[in-house]
């Protein structure tokens, strides 16, 4: 009796172009997903809750604190490039600048920025009164892909720092 005959298997480079492939879709399905954002703002689950005529407790109470300084056009722009640049360097990191709401909206987010190679900041335009900057920027996918997008971020103050609470993508 003779053996089975052998199935042959694919060439190394289809299966590079296969994956190369694969990786390109799922960036671009991961690029949609997350910069496809609700334009509703975010809202705490305390501001759902029914007021009552009770009396506050005492931490419930707000506190005098120093009021914070508005957001600037430069703190705007300053923020759009730094968030691009770490978010390109540790996607991690810049997940952390996301709003817990908006983490829960982008579970494919570390794999999006990790795609992404060598952004390229084309245009900032910051808007203070709306907290929000809208940049156009131009970046590398697997597979020599460049792609420009323009990207509308929703901002929330937390304290001193800047969060996201959404983003929407458009290609100009």
């Amino acid at each position: 009796m003779s053996p089975p005959p052998r199935a042959r298997r694919p060439s190394g480079a289809v299966l590079a172009i296969a994956g190369a492939a694969v990786i390109a879709g799922l960036g671009l399905l991961g690029a949609a997903l997350l910069f496809t954002g609700s334009d509703e703002p975010e809202r705490s689950p305390r501001a759902e809750e029914p007021r009552t005529s009770e009396t506050p407790t005492t931490e419930e109470q707000p506190r005098a604190t120093r009021s914070a300084e508005p957001v600037t056009a430069a703190d705007l722009e300053r923020f759009a490039r730094d968030y691009v640049r770490t978010a390109s360097d540790d996607p991690g990191r810049g997940f952390a600048l996301l709003t817990r709401d908006y983490q829960q909206q982008s579970p494919r987010y570390r794999e999006v920025w990790t795609a992404i190679d060598d952004p390229e900041i084309l245009r900032v335009t910051p808007d203070p009164e709306a907290m929000s900057v809208v940049y156009t920027y131009r970046y590398s996918l697997p597979g020599g892909v460049r792609r420009t997008e323009d990207i509308t971020l929703r901002l929330v103050r937390r304290g001193e720092r800047l969060l996201i609470a959404g983003a929407s993508a458009r290609r100009p």
